[in-house]
């Protein structure tokens, strides 16, 4: 039995991933967790790490990436493997971190579901916009997660530090799994990671966008599996249709 540590990203919860653990095999258990309002990425992975089982197969989206990153510099002998979906190992730029600023700013003032039906609706395929089910459950989700997580995340971003070179020296299997039109973590970026880590596995799903644990759970489970059960599979890395 394989334990699985699923992170989700901004505006999510662990509902984020009941679609990908509903399609994964009895042999892998999922274990979805929230990260806490805290404004540092540090932080949020040490209390994770106090929550997680002794050793585990690790999966961050988006900003779970951030901090499945963090607690594999905190604890690299418990974890398993690395999967990083739609998210980014490289530090934020001064014009990512102005609008993080400018998004925080917004949520106190009361905006931040303002923020989820403007703005943020990018994070969404067309084809997946376009299903009422998905994207009343983008919308319910963000709710859930609340304002004040989304305050204290932006600034958890905004403060992390570059943490590519892990990939690069990371001992376990890691996978690396992008949405082919994501506009949040565009292709090129998790491209420009790939170069950092040679041996990860690398997964690219087509008319996917930047939410692929909601848009595609089944194809995202697919991919975890193949990879955390290699002996399983004869699926070679790369785009998945």
């Amino acid at each position: 039995m394989s334990e699985l540590v699923l992170v989700p990203g901004v505006n999510n919860t662990r509902e984020t991933w009941k679609g990908v653990i509903a399609a994964l095999p009895a042999t892998i258990t999922g274990h979805p967790v929230d990260c806490v309002a805290l404004p540092s990425v540090e932080e949020i992975a040490a209390d994770l790490l106090e929550r997680a089982p002794p050793r585990f197969h690790l999966a961050g989206f988006s900003f779970g990436g951030y901090v499945a990153l963090a607690m594999l510099e905190q604890a690299p002998e418990r974890i398993e493997g690395l999967a990083l979906i739609c998210t980014s190992s490289f530090a934020d730029t001064e014009q990512q971190r102005a609008a993080r600023d400018a998004a925080a700013a917004a949520a106190k003032r009361g905006e931040h579901m303002k923020l989820v039906e403007g703005p943020g609706a990018i994070a969404l395929h067309p084809d997946a916009a376009g299903d009422p089910a998905i994207a009343a459950l983008r919308l319910r989700i963000a709710r859930d997660y609340g304002e004040k997580r989304f305050i204290a995340h932006q600034y958890a971003s905004k403060a992390r530090p570059d943490r590519t070179v892990l990939l690069a020296t990371a001992s376990m299997p890691c996978l690396l799994v992008a949405a082919e039109d994501d506009r949040v973590i565009p292709l090129d970026t998790m491209r420009r990671m790939q170069l950092s880590a040679p041996r990860a596995r690398w997964v690219s799903v087509p008319r996917a966008g930047h939410l692929l644990p909601i848009e595609q759970p089944v194809v995202l489970a697919e991919a975890l599996r193949h990879w955390i059960e290699p002996s399983q599979s004869t699926q070679r890395q790369g785009r998945v249709s």
